[in-house]
């Protein structure tokens, strides 16, 4: 991808029959140092980029000066002389292209800007991808039984350290029980990727895949017919988003029953809140 950007002097002017270089919001009549730029991006297949968008002549322009008129007084005039240009192939990639004023700088140009929009390509995912940081169940500590069960096993734990040794092998041995003792003891809260479900995440595929279709075509029928199928896949996935959401709830709600009624409160928010 190549873009090219500066002060070229030149007018461009209305694009003329057979011309494809310049949009359709070109600015002022077009100089011989424009007829040398026409024939330079007509040679290398360019696209000016910040003559293709309707804006008010302000950003348009991009350089202002003055001269005299027939009676001599001072005129201001206003040029687009600054161009930002891209291959004619990419020019379905501009989002927008235009002039600001109130630039800081040491110039008397305006600033010119284009933006453009990358789509990448998605790649198909083989297994569900989870969170690498460890989580523990923690919530299964305010249950007594799982506290007893934790410090007896992690007292074991300790006592086969070899308190001998340096206070840095002793501290990293004894995080490494804690640790060790709470997988075995309440397990690793995995989090998922958004798509663990299978059937969602062969569906998200597809809407990915029909959204770059509809990015890139340029026939208004297939975009439209692309667009109902992208819709059709959408609605299939909230459905299922939804029945997925009632039977996680319903699962908290169990959890949540199954506490003391001292703890049930703090629970039900843990659980409720839980992302």
């Amino acid at each position: 991808m190549c873009f090219i950007g500066g002060d070229w002097n030149a007018r461009a002017g209305k694009p003329r029959p057979g011309e494809t270089c310049i949009g359709s919001h070109e600015r002022n009549r077009r100089n011989v140092p424009g007829t040398a730029l026409i024939q330079f991006c007509t040679c290398l297949d360019l696209f000016l980029c910040n003559t293709a968008f309707r804006h008010p002549a302000r950003h348009k322009t991009t350089w202002t000066g003055t001269r005299k008129d027939s009676s001599g007084n001072y005129i201001q005039i206003f040029n687009q002389i600054d161009y930002i240009l891209c291959k004619a192939a990419h020019k379905h990639l501009l989002l927008d292209s235009r002039s600001y004023g109130g630039l800081e700088a040491n110039s008397d140009h305006k600033l010119v800007i284009t933006r453009i929009g990358l789509y990448k390509s998605y790649k198909q995912l083989k297994k569900p991808t989870y969170d690498k940081r460890e989580s523990y169940n923690l919530e299964l500590f305010h249950d007594e039984n799982f506290r007893q069960k934790y410090a007896n096993k992690l007292q074991v734990e300790l006592d086969d350290i070899d308190t001998t040794k340096p206070a840095n092998t002793i501290w990293d041995a004894v995080t490494s029980s804690m640790k060790r003792t709470a997988l075995n003891v309440v397990g690793i809260n995995q989090k998922q990727h958004k798509f663990h479900n299978n059937e969602i995440f062969s569906l998200s595929e597809n809407q990915k895949a029909l959204r770059l279709r509809i990015q890139n075509s340029r026939n208004s029928e297939d975009i439209r017919d692309l667009r109902k199928l992208r819709n059709v896949i959408l609605l299939n996935i909230k459905k299922i988003q939804k029945t997925l959401v009632y039977k996680e709830t319903e699962k908290k709600f169990q959890n949540i029953a199954k506490q003391k009624d001292g703890t049930r409160m703090f629970m039900a928010m843990r659980l409720l809140m839980k992302k």
